[in-house]
């Protein structure tokens, strides 16, 4: 019961400090930000007032009862959602906390936060829902609140347009997790996740599973949804840490977690996983080598790493893929964090061939940030390590896999440390440099904290030894550091060629660089090709039948008919008093025949 009480709180904390934010309409930011992060970060003590996750806790809601349909929504307390809930609501707090200094000029910061504290609410449904009708609203619910906040500073165009995008891209892939719970239903005859352990095979699962993907991949940002993530950066810079970090594209991967019982049903399915991911991590990483602006090289960056976590998915060991969604989470809105140091610094966006020298400006910006690429790239005593180490070498299995996650990891070694060495080293520019606020250096201390923290052997045995789970993964000697060794490799290149200690000569390949850099075109196609046909389409079904059935026929057409009739009877009565006495004897004869 106690359990069951302090579950509530937990989810329900962030969406009454958003309720208070949007009643109270406070103007200072640091006062509605403080507000804010209380309410997140208490929602995070909560946790340690669950008296037990050894046993599932329900908490069943009735929301239809009709005829013999029962539908209710249950939540849900294990191991697995208990660390999951843990890490969103902690970097959640940092974040909120980061923003109350970042958005001091912000004229209505109480609107800001009161998406933030919802955006958090929505993210802690999906992770205790026992229900996939209730994980469905808080499904939508965090791409509603992108939306608001992607789209935030909506007096610019861009943030406008990139808000629309990441919507109507999600909607389209939420599509399928309408079909999936459509089936789900069908099969189970229950929204319930229960029932997932003990199943077994139907003529249904396949197709319930390909559907559960295709959400996954519109949410998580993988291929070949992952176009509105980099556009998303046109946001507030801790939105984009908080959407990276600990909501949203992580969505896809806990829905994956939830169902993987049905994958070791099909196994098979779990190519497609493979095969997206593998796409997913190489395809943005070599765009990322070729982008200038640093928050995108992190969407990038991001949509690499979410592919690895798909990756270890596809590869069977989803408490793995889980590991480095955790560690993923500190240093992915560390790096975040530091790039908006330095944009608060340079007072624009972070052009990496423009901005050079900030390791002199701001030492501690510099050296977050480089804390966080090192996690990025897998570096001993990071959080990195432990999760990206362990879940390439369990992929050894089928070596080829193996060899080209390895080369995933020398690419996000080359890109990060291509945008570190452009944006910190060098000659610092003679200007006038903005000032860090307190708040902003104690949350990138927090998040450094935490980083080194994931790193340690300790924080791996108390991550298995709460999931009660061993995994033993014995490769040979000169193959389990061989994804260091070459990140190490991608690292030191990278900043020999950026720093111009090795000479060469981008021209040459200029039209490789051109392709890469915009992804084969893919976005251009999708954005600009593909939607220009679906807008002329819409166009000509507008014209076809709002204009022509519902407007000229139904709405003008029935206006016009009831006016000629008005019209027809008007010149039918408008005679003389005796045309009237005429039509009267003719009706009371008529009256008179049928009386008689």
């Amino acid at each position: 019961m106690i359990s069951s009480l302090v579950l509530l709180a937990i989810i329900l904390l962030p969406l009454i400090g958003s309720v208070i934010q949007a009643v109270l309409g406070i103007r200072d930011s640091k006062k509605a930000g403080l507000l804010a992060t209380f309410f997140v970060f208490l929602s995070f003590l909560s946790h340690f007032f669950l008296t037990d996750i050894d046993k599932k806790e329900f908490i069943y809601i009735p929301f239809i009862i009709f005829s013999d349909i029962e539908v209710y929504f249950s939540l849900t307390l294990d191991r697995i959602s208990f660390l999951m809930g843990l890490m969103v609501t902690l970097v959640s707090s940092i974040i909120h906390l980061y923003s109350s200094s970042y958005m001091e000029k912000d004229e209505s910061p109480y609107r800001y936060f009161a998406f933030l504290n919802l955006f958090v609410f929505f993210m802690l449904v999906i992770v205790y829902s026992g229900n996939f009708l209730l994980m469905f609203i808080g499904w939508e619910g965090v791409g509603v609140c992108s939306y608001l906040l992607i789209s935030y500073e909506s007096w610019r165009l861009d943030a406008a347009r990139a808000g629309t995008k990441a919507f109507l891209i999600t909607r389209l892939a939420d599509f399928g997790f309408i079909l999936f719970l459509l089936i789900y239903y069908k099969i189970f005859n229950t929204f319930d996740i229960a029932p997932l352990e003990g199943a077994t095979r139907h003529p249904l699962l396949p197709y319930l599973l390909f559907f559960a993907i295709i959400a996954a991949c519109g949410k998580s940002a993988q291929f070949p949804f992952y176009i509105w993530l980099p556009d998303a950066m046109e946001g507030p810079t801790p939105v984009s840490a908080l959407i990276h970090a600990a909501t949203m594209v992580t969505a896809g991967v806990w829905l994956f977690i939830r169902i993987f019982p049905l994958f070791t049903l099909y196994p098979d399915i779990l190519n497609i996983i493979i095969f997206i991911s593998v796409v997913s991590f190489l395809l943005s990483g070599l765009i990322a080598c070729f982008e200038r602006d640093l928050k995108k090289i992190l969407a990038y960056s991001t949509i690499s790493q979410i592919g690895y976590m798909f990756f270890g998915i596809g590869i069977g060991f989803k408490y793995l893929a889980f590991l480095h969604l955790l560690t993923h989470a500190f240093f992915k809105a560390l790096l975040f964090l530091s790039s908006g140091n330095v944009m608060h610094l340079i007072h624009k966006k972070i052009d990496i061939y423009e901005t050079r020298g900030i390791r002199k400006v701001h030492p501690f910006t510099s050296y977050s940030f480089l804390l966080g690429a090192l996690a990025l790239i897998g570096f001993p005593l990071t959080g990195g390590f432990i999760s990206k180490e362990l879940l390439i070498n369990a992929s050894f299995s089928n070596f080829y896999l193996f060899l080209l996650a390895c080369l995933g990891a020398f690419i996000t070694s080359f890109y990060i440390m291509r945008g570190y060495a452009l944006t910190f080293e060098g000659e610092e520019e003679k200007k006038e440099y903005g000032k860090i606020d307190s708040l902003m250096n104690i949350s990138l201390f927090l998040l450094s904290f935490f980083v080194i923290l994931t790193g340690l052997p300790i924080f791996e045995k108390f991550y298995f030894s709460v999931l009660e789970s061993e995994i033993h993964i014995k490769n040979p000697i000169i193959y389990q550091f061989l994804p260091l060794f070459l990140s190490v490799l991608g690292g030191y290149f990278s900043f020999q060629i950026y720093l111009n200690k090795i000479q060469y000569s981008p021209e040459r390949f200029k039209k490789l660089a051109s392709l890469l850099k915009s992804g084969f075109y893919y976005d251009f196609f999708v954005s600009r090709a593909l939607y220009n046909f679906f807008v002329l389409i819409s166009n000509y079904i507008s014209k076809l039948f709002d204009r022509g059935f519902i407007d000229i026929i139904l709405v003008e057409g029935l206006a016009k008919l009831t006016y000629l009739k008005g019209k027809l009877m008007y010149k039918f009565f408008v005679r003389k008093p005796s045309f009237y006495i005429t039509l009267l004897i003719l009706l009371f004869f008529l009256v008179l025949y049928y009386a008689l």
